[in-house]
């Protein structure tokens, strides 16, 4: 009488590598990297009617632990777009953000928060303030909510601008967020 045993562990075992080779979803780790900046042009301003507050992006409930760090754009894995946006007449970079964020699933995404320290004046807002929320079922999915507060006289901004934009990311891809006034680069790259 043959022992039919060993083949069905064999078989087992053989899953058990497949399955472990497999990254869950859940457990992914990206590395993100943002440049913000603001348009030079003054008729930006003008080609559309602005609110006078356009409200605050919600930083409550944030569920990655930290923010994201302020960081030297040569550091960073967008150095040569920073280095294009300084260089350029039409843009001022205005903050590199880097941070690790494992995207929510199930409809719970991470957020985590990102605040320039640049500010509009000593005691005023940062120029910029946001949120970017990531979450993952197919495909990541970056909602990212920012405000940036254009540098007046006094302690108070002399114009507060808001974007939010939802995008869906891909791995090492270069994703434009785009306002009148100001926007944004973003990237995720597997973290090591």
């Amino acid at each position: 009488m043959q022992n039919n045993t060993y083949p069905l562990i064999g078989i087992a075992l053989a899953s058990l590598l497949l399955l472990a080779g497999t990254p869950a979803t859940a457990e992914s780790l990206y590395q993100v990297d943002m440049i913000v900046f603001a348009l030079t042009d003054p008729a930006a301003r003008e080609s559309e009617r602005w609110p006078d507050n356009p409200g605050q992006p919600g930083t409550g409930g944030v569920t990655t632990p930290g923010t994201g760090a302020m960081i030297s754009p040569k550091d960073g894995a967008l150095a040569s777009e920073w280095g294009r946006l300084e260089s350029s007449a039409r843009y001022r970079p205005l903050a590199y953000f880097r941070w690790r964020q494992a995207p929510g699933s199930g409809g719970r995404p991470s957020k985590a928060v990102v605040e320039s320290t640049s500010r509009v004046s000593r005691s005023g807002p940062p120029e910029v303030l946001g949120t970017v929320s990531l979450s993952q079922d197919e495909t990541v999915r970056a909602d990212v909510d920012l405000l940036y507060s254009d540098k007046g006289k006094g302690d108070e901004p002399s114009s507060r601008f808001r974007l939010r934009e939802t995008r869906t990311l891909r791995e090492g891809a270069l994703q434009y967020l785009d306002h009148a006034v100001f926007g944004a680069l973003i990237q995720i790259s597997p973290a090591r």
